[in-house]
């Protein structure tokens, strides 16, 4: 009887060792992808966590009920810890879109301005690109004829 005794308070105390442990452990200032089809398991070497995975997936495990995991853009601020990650972080994907808008009666110049301005392309590309048509472009479309540029 002395035995189990002591095997439940070792469980006990090694149970309430892994969830302190983890619930602060701190997860350094980041920005990572979750990609479709990955899961919670793979969340530890992603982050480089500084806790054992064993322990990693006991937390998820107990821890960590009914989550799913979406593909997405996360940011990790300053001081955020494990319970912190799952709580705020993991639940709000970043958005990384770029909003352009192309105005009426803009030309090819004025789109690769644009284009360049913001930092997309660098300048002249889009130009480039609009005004040498391939020739298997021109055949899948003959309406293109002699046409200089795709504006």
């Amino acid at each position: 009887m002395k035995f189990f005794s002591s095997l439940i308070f070792l469980i006990l105390f090694f149970g309430a060792y892994v969830s302190y442990q983890s619930l602060n452990t701190p997860v350094a200032k980041q920005d990572f992808v979750i990609h479709r089809g990955e899961t919670l398991s793979q969340l530890h070497q992603k982050l480089s966590l500084p806790i054992h995975p064993f322990v990693f997936k006991l937390y998820t495990k107990f821890f960590v009920k009914n989550f799913t995991l979406q593909a997405g853009v996360y940011s990790v601020e300053k001081d955020t810890t494990l319970d912190d990650l799952f709580v705020r972080v993991l639940k709000n994907p970043t958005s990384k879109d770029i909003t352009i808008t192309i105005l009426p009666g803009w030309n090819i110049w004025d789109i690769d301005y644009s284009l360049a301005k913001t930092g997309l392309i660098p300048s002249g590309e889009f130009t480039k690109l609009a005004e040498n048509i391939s020739p298997s472009l021109k055949k899948r479309f003959p309406f293109l004829g002699q046409v200089s540029t795709l504006e």
